[in-house]
């Protein structure tokens, strides 16, 4: 599952979630191969910014991005997931091997 948060300059708090446009994940992957995930999403509002991309397995978060965050990206190891922080920005992520189909039971 991904969910993103908005941030409106001299706004309310970071709502919790946004318009997703796509959630793009492969129907057919390797065993044990990589995978790329995207989450597209539309902030809507003119002078709006990024809070957060947040990705989630088994009601685990595996991965944040927060690009006000330094370091931008923050994974969480103990989830089993293995994120490529090479390929992990914002809208995409690549997941490495390891990881098998039932591991990525995609939520819309």
């Amino acid at each position: 599952m991904c969910l993103t948060g908005l941030r409106i300059p001299g706004g309310p708090s970071p709502a919790v979630a946004l318009r997703l446009l796509d959630l793009k994940v492969p129907e057919n992957a390797e065993l044990n191969g990589n995978v790329t995930l995207e989450c597209s999403f539309d902030l809507g509002n003119e002078g709006a910014n990024l809070y957060c991309v947040k990705w989630y397995k088994d009601g685990y978060e595996f991965f944040r991005f927060s690009p006000d965050d330094r370091p931008p990206i923050k994974l969480f190891p103990n989830s089993g997931i293995i994120v490529d922080e090479k390929v992990a920005w914002g809208e995409f992520l690549e997941v490495n091997g390891g990881v098998t189909f039932p591991d990525l039971p995609i939520q819309r």
